[in-house]
């Protein structure tokens, strides 16, 4: 191999690598569905439409808070409609119209923030060891499953994720260096990363560590201590400054945060995939999900770079991702719900670790057997093992992804076998029907009465449950079909309101019948008196 081919040897393999997070992220985007969305993307495109077209900034939503998020949102939506000459007050009616576009290019954007984490990996795993290292690690994360899932959704993650990263890497030049206006910068990205995602307030245990425990020349002296503990607090209030500044709101709005956030309890996601068990089987949960996407050997090799990274030279830096990944696992942990996105930060440490944890047993097989072709076939057999080993899941996931969705199956499914002009009651997390061939109604929050839904947009949608309804009789004489959804595991048996619901949904069954089925989705048809039982029934 020439020297030229030398030199440009690695620049090829990290455009090769950076070209598979690509399409793998892209690849995992559903192409030609009327609505491509995710439970939780409206949360986030709805604002940023509803911002740019009335000019309320305030986003009236701090769930995540996800605040940083939709601004972003507000940026790219705006810059398209100037782009186009479109007034920003029309924007609203176009989404009204046909919302897929916007969320389309939502999840474009949060592909470049999942492009710039990798790069943020490549950039961190250099400050440990060489560039073939550092690719191995973005390559482990390439092809990490719930980084791929989560890459394409309109949510706060992966956002979340790259933040944190550079934030890591700032802390390490503030050690490397030993100027403070790292450790400042680092203050500024948390509170960036906290007007993205709430858990990332967390971090501030890890830059107080970084500041008084990793930092070198710890004399422990007074006037070293005052140092480090101004340093602290003055990052602390840039921190706080940053998240004013992207989310003023946060602070304006204090109100809607609260009842956000208690929107955000337990009895409010019954689900019991969603509810934690405790401490213990819940951080046995996360465990089995990091298994999950980055192999049992992937997480072995993880900790011996974990262990190897502390008892070398680079242990202080070392205790900047590590101590974030205990940390950060240890809270969500003893949180009351759990959810496998959580993860998602921690899987650039589990990476860079994953590839250190590499490179050390090649050192030592090195060491212990000397230059022997076995010796340096060992990094690359447990780089392709750690690699190669997930192309199957990491095809299934792509293929999962890309294909339809339920709901846009269940809407095809109706558009071909449904009478047209047929009356169908459904609820929340049901299909989108295209306007016109069908009528559909939906059960008023505040009223329990069927209502119509007014079709605004190409495609209707239903809200609301079924189990709020109050005269069942009335709304079955008045429809044809009812669509029953997941909606229904919402409600417990445990508690009034959902005995309640759940007796409407029984009574519901009783006067329908089964036509098909989607998974948790029903659609039933009801029965007339003077009519007989479609064949097949509850059986098919």
């Amino acid at each position: 191999m020439t020297s030229q081919a030398t030199r440009c040897f690695y620049p090829f393999c990290v455009f090769l690598t950076f070209a598979l997070v690509l399409a793998l992220r892209i690849g995992g985007m559903p192409f030609g569905e009327p609505f491509v969305i995710d439970a939780d993307e409206p949360h986030f495109v709805r604002r940023a439409v509803n911002i740019l077209a009335t000019g309320d900034p305030n986003p009236h939503w701090f769930g995540h808070p996800g605040t940083l998020t939709i601004y972003n949102l507000v940026a790219l939506y705006a810059l398209k409609a100037w782009a186009a000459g479109v007034p920003f007050d029309q924007l609203l009616v176009q989404y009204q119209d046909d919302p897929a576009p916007f969320h389309a290019l939502g999840k474009h954007l949060m592909i470049f923030w999942s492009l710039l984490g990798h790069f943020g990996l490549w950039l961190l795993t250099l400050q440990f060891s060489t560039r073939w290292v550092a690719l191995l690690a973005v390559l482990l994360m390439a092809v990490a499953g719930i980084d791929i899932r989560i890459a394409s959704l309109i949510r706060t993650d992966t956002q979340q994720s790259a933040l944190l990263i550079f934030l890591f890497l700032c802390l390490i030049q503030g050690i490397r260096t030993r100027k403070d206006r790292w450790f400042l910068g680092a203050g500024l990205l948390l509170g960036l990363s906290t007007a993205t995602k709430w858990p990332s307030a967390v971090v501030s245990l890890v830059i107080l560590l970084t500041v008084f425990v990793a930092s070198p020349g710890a004399s422990m002296t007074f006037e070293w201590s005052l140092r480090r503990f101004r340093i602290a607090v003055i990052a602390g209030v840039l921190s706080l400054a940053a998240l004013f500044l992207v989310a003023p709101h946060i602070f304006l709005d204090f109100g809607t945060v609260l009842h956000d956030l208690r929107a955000e309890a337990p009895e409010n996601y019954p689900l019991v995939k969603a509810r934690s068990t405790g401490f213990f089987p819940t951080l046995g949960y996360y465990f089995a999900a990091l298994d999950s996407s980055l192999s049992t050997l992937g997480l072995g090799l993880a900790a011996v770079g974990m262990i190897s990274g502390m008892r070398g030279e680079m242990r202080r830096l070392t205790l900047i991702p590590l101590s974030f990944f205990w940390i950060y696992l240890v809270f969500i942990s003893s949180l009351v719900l759990k959810w496998e996105r959580w993860l998602v930060p921690l899987i650039p440490p589990l990476c860079l670790f994953g590839a250190l944890g590499t490179k050390a047993i090649y050192d030592l097989a090195l060491a212990r057997n000397g230059k022997t072709v076995g010796a340096f076939l060992v990094g690359p057999l447990l780089s392709a093992a750690l690699t190669l080993g997930h192309v199957p899941r990491v095809v299934q996931i792509v293929q999962n992804q890309a294909r339809p969705t339920r709901n846009v199956t269940v809407s095809r499914w109706i558009t071909s076998n449904l009478p047209p002009g047929s009356r169908i009651l459904s609820e929340s997390y049901g299909p989108y029907l295209p306007r016109g061939p069908f009528e559909l109604h939906q059960v008023d929050v505040q009223s329990g009465k069927m209502v119509r839904v007014a079709p605004t947009s190409r495609y209707v949608e239903a809200r609301g449950n079924l189990g709020g309804l109050k005269d069942v009789p009335s709304a079955l004489a008045n429809v044809d079909y009812v669509i029953v959804t997941s909606y229904k595991q919402k409600f417990r048996k445990d508690t009034p309101a959902g005995r309640k619901a759940l007796r409407v949904y029984d009574h519901l069954k009783r006067e329908t019948e089964l036509v098909e089925r989607f998974g948790t989705l029903q659609v039933r048809k009801v029965r007339r008196k003077d009519g007989r039982r479609d064949e097949g029934g509850e059986g098919r």
